[in-house]
């Protein structure tokens, strides 16, 4: 009789599968399917590349990009997730650069809240990504216009268009205002 039994789906497996769109995330040997991206995500994404260009400009040790995926965490628990945006410093150290996923932990990891987020699929990210070596998240909500800063230390702040995001020590010397980030908001 022929063995039927499924091979578990390892992080090395699902990272051979073909891409998709909208990206897949892995976690716990499961297969989940991002929220497709909206209008706001792109435009969230690409006035966060303006700024970060520009950051990168003036210390050019780090770089970062939107749908990147990242393989966190340690062996047997590793996941991998598409975040929105990441940020990797000393990138050329880590091996950041190349055509495939980056093994490891982003600096920054910038999640766009969606409607279509699946209820607690973004909590659960972010808990992973602050327990894994990810020492800054920004959790951007397009229609409260606010930035959730969170880090390591448990420190959490929401911030609202007319204030300032500050890099702290992750990234030093950086800081914007959350509008800067967001959309223009409707009329």
């Amino acid at each position: 009789m022929a063995n039927t039994a499924r091979r578990a789906l390892t992080p090395a497996r699902f990272l051979r599968l073909p891409d998709a769109k909208p990206a897949r995330d892995f976690e716990d040997g499961e297969v989940t399917r991002k929220p497709a991206p909206s209008i706001w995500h792109g435009i969230i994404q690409r006035l966060l590349s303006v700024v970060f260009t520009a950051y990168f400009d003036l210390r050019p040790d780090g770089d970062g990009g939107s749908e990147i995926r990242c393989l966190i965490g340690s062996p047997g628990r590793r996941r991998a997730y598409v975040a929105d945006y990441v940020v990797v410093l000393n990138a050329t150290a880590r091996g950041f650069f190349g055509n495939r996923t980056f093994e490891g932990a982003p600096d920054l990891a910038v999640e766009i809240r969606s409607p279509d987020d699946r209820p607690g699929a973004r909590e659960r990210k972010i808990a992973f990504y602050l327990a894994h070596g990810v020492r800054m998240v920004w959790d951007i909500d397009p229609n409260a216009r606010t930035v959730t800063v969170l880090t390591l230390d448990g420190a959490g702040q929401t911030l609202i268009d007319s204030t300032e995001i500050d890099g702290g020590d992750v990234l030093p010397c950086l800081r914007i205002a959350v509008r800067q980030i967001l959309p223009a908001p409707c009329p």
